[in-house]
């Protein structure tokens, strides 16, 4: 590459493909302001990239709870909980207790667990058991846990004591501590909303798992598993009209029978309403 200077300008012979340099001429012609110039420009670009002023999408705060630690109290003592989770004293206790392997409860029971709590503090504000602005608080929080908004804080694995205890009282631990953030209190204040005398009221272990064992399982049903019998239905239903017209020999204790067609292989009877 030959150099020349004239004045504070320095000459550069560069070489370029002929088709890019006549497309060059193309697109800017010759002149002052032409490819000399165009070329010129590009270099100090490339040398000089402007500084990334796109800006950031800001992201929206989700809750006004600190990342530290805090103390929360029960009848067993004071416990450090996460300052950013809604779970208490007894979930802790459990993650400490049942730190067995890396499966979690189901989606479906949390789910569950939600409907259950929603419905408890609905029937006690309307038997008069429940203040009306704290059901309304448990209803509120409940209705996130029912939504998945509150997964995270559902830790606790599958192995725990028979009864289910530890995830009933995660659900109450949960729900309260959400429900006093609606109110503007402060998270393990447990005011104005206390897991055991208000989210768990007039409930226990023995009945509330169970029942939620039972939700989950109809909601499987219902969702899930009649749907994909559905689907099967119609799909052998289709093979068995697609192939109607296919004779095979039949086959009985590994001698050949008398002829059908493929399609009533696939006919299958199900249910009447299935």
């Amino acid at each position: 590459m030959s150099k020349h200077r004239v004045g504070d300008r320095r000459i550069i012979s560069i070489s370029l493909p002929e088709d890019l340099a006549v497309r060059l001429d193309r697109s800017v012609g010759k002149g002052k302001d032409g490819r000399s110039a165009t070329i010129a420009k590009m270099i100090d670009k490339a040398l000089n990239p402007k500084p990334n002023l796109t800006l950031q999408k800001a992201v929206k705060p989700t809750t006004k709870r600190s990342k530290g630690v805090r103390i929360e109290s029960d009848t067993m003592g004071d416990l450090e909980v996460p300052g950013d989770r809604y779970y208490g004293c007894q979930t802790a206790r459990s993650l400490i207790n049942f730190d067995i392997g890396i499966d979690t409860m189901p989606r479906g029971v949390v789910r569950s667990f939600g409907i259950l709590k929603q419905a408890a503090a609905k029937t006690n504000v309307a038997l008069k058991q429940l203040d009306g602005e704290v059901g309304s608080l448990i209803i509120q929080a409940a209705q996130e846990v029912i939504d998945g908004e509150l997964d995270d804080h559902f830790p606790l694995r599958i192995w725990q004591t028979g009864s289910g205890t530890q995830s009933n009282m995660n659900t109450n631990e949960v729900i309260a501590n959400r429900a006093i953030e609606i109110a503007g209190g402060e998270l393990g204040s447990k005011k104005p909303v206390h897991p055991n005398d208000h989210v768990n009221r007039a409930q226990s272990s023995n009945d509330t798992f169970p029942t939620a064992m039972h939700i989950a399982s109809a909601e499987a049903f219902v969702h899930d598993l009649l749907p994909s019998v559905r689907a099967l239905r119609n799909a052998l239903d289709n093979k068995a009209k697609q192939w109607s017209g296919i004779v095979k020999i039949g086959r009985t204790h590994l001698m050949d029978a008398v002829p059908l067609t493929l399609g009533r292989r696939f006919l299958v009877g199900f249910p009447a309403g299935c």
